[in-house]
């Protein structure tokens, strides 16, 4: 065993041994009917855990969007980027289609996902 971890245990040790001294002073003092508080722990005025969170109504459920998947695979729409034609090399929007390859199904143009 090195000096450096024979020095911490050392160190914990007496830290230990100082906090046992101290709780047998307290437990006493206790029964002397001297009661001193011991900080950081809870009297019996305050209670223990801090109050319950208020309970919330449950969230209702999500209206199903009936666009949100492809019709004819049951798969959510993927996002294409906007970019530029490969074939024809003019600039095109983002647009949503199906991640399926070869299928043509698109949502509606206004549709956004929620």
């Amino acid at each position: 065993m090195n000096d450096e971890y024979a020095s911490v245990v050392y160190q914990v040790l007496v830290r230990l041994g100082y906090g046992l001294i101290k709780a047998a002073e307290e437990v006493q003092a206790e029964s002397r009917g001297e009661h001193t508080p011991i900080a950081g722990l809870p009297t019996a005025e305050e209670p223990p855990f801090p109050p319950a969170p208020p309970q919330y109504a449950p969230l209702p459920a999500p209206v199903p969007d009936q666009f949100a998947t492809c019709p004819a695979h049951r798969q959510p729409w993927r996002l294409v980027p906007a970019g530029i034609s490969k074939t024809t090399g003019r600039s095109y929007d983002a647009f949503y289609a199906c991640p399926t390859r070869g299928c043509d199904q698109r949502p509606p143009r206004d549709w956004r996902p929620q």
